[in-house]
């Protein structure tokens, strides 16, 4: 058995720990916010150099919503179209997205900056057939 003291003693070291978890946890929160500001300033600096933009075209609208029904990869048919990226944000919606069929483009930038180069490479292309139906 613990006398009174102990217990009181361990009483306040549990509120001293859970002090300390809240403390932590707030730390935790600044330094994920910080790290978001950073990603982003990275992404606009990588924008600004690059030489490149990035498409991200995904395709995941069920058949009865298709305009070409005869060409499910069609560019009729596409879902969601990500334009004018950083190759990193890019990247991150094509790893990450719903697809049964989504690609990634690579473009040269133009000296317009309304204007994109006509043609873009396609740098990655997958498709899963059992998300189609």
């Amino acid at each position: 058995m613990y006398s009174m003291t102990e217990l009181l003693e361990i009483q306040n070291a549990e509120k001293s720990i859970d002090s300390l978890m809240v403390e932590l946890k707030a730390s935790c929160d600044d330094i994920a916010q910080k790290q978001q500001s950073i990603d982003n300033t990275i992404d606009k600096v990588e924008a600004s150099i690059s030489e490149f933009e990035y498409d991200v075209l995904v395709w995941n609208s069920p058949k009865s919503k298709h305009f070409e029904k005869d060409d499910p990869y069609g560019l009729a048919n596409v879902s969601e179209e990500h334009t004018a990226l950083t190759e990193s944000v890019a990247w991150q919606i094509y790893d990450n997205c719903d697809y049964y069929h989504k690609q990634i483009i690579r473009y040269s930038k133009s000296e317009d900056l309304y204007q994109m180069s006509e043609d873009g490479d396609i740098l990655a292309e997958e498709s899963n057939e059992d998300a189609l139906n």
